[in-house]
């Protein structure tokens, strides 16, 4: 199990700028590698997209055991956090916390509770359940032609819809600056 395309876009827009990974030389990338994920990333193995970071990254998102990549990305994570936290937002945290979790890594440190909240923020307020239900138990009651009753459950159905849709956060590319 290696990441799917659409994770393997993240990882490069999240952690890979033109070939360069984060702000790592030839040299700590080597040690980020051989000491976070216990492998030798210059390792030919690695070499079959490229030569440069980015493309021995990717390669290695590509072959290496789940658990290693899941390793990888939460090490990798802790970059951005640190050096740019403006670039790590919490939309970035949770998709990476996803694709660790899939790989059967532990989640990131404070990925639970954002969860949690998230479900939170998601669920309608009490008034708007108890709006909602007696708009729609009075539909009954009408006496309209079915016509109207039909353009009132529409209505009904719509502003349920709304109230009940997830806050989605649209995905912005961080912009990593040498």
């Amino acid at each position: 199990m290696t990441l799917r395309p659409i994770e393997t876009k993240l990882v490069e827009d999240l952690f890979v700028q033109g070939g360069y990974v984060l702000e790592f030389t030839n040299q700590t990338f080597f040690e980020f590698f051989r000491d976070e994920v216990g492998i030798d990333i210059y390792d030919d193995a690695y070499a079959f997209r490229g030569n440069s970071k980015g493309k021995r990254l990717i390669a290695f998102t590509q072959t290496a055991q789940p658990k290693a990549i899941a390793k990888a990305l939460a090490g990798l994570w802790e970059y951005p956090e640190a050096i740019r936290p403006d670039g790590a937002t919490d939309d970035h945290r949770r998709r990476v916390n996803a694709i660790i979790e899939r790989l059967g890594g532990r989640p990131l440190a404070g990925a639970a509770t954002e969860k949690a909240n998230s479900d939170i923020r998601q669920q309608p307020a009490e008034c708007i359940l108890g709006e909602l239900e007696a708009e729609f138990l009075g539909m009954e009651a009408k006496d309209d032609s079915p016509q109207a009753r039909g353009y009132a459950f529409e209505k009904f159905l719509k502003r349920w819809f709304v109230n009940r849709r997830p806050k989605i956060t649209p995905y912005r590319r961080p912009i990593l600056t040498p």
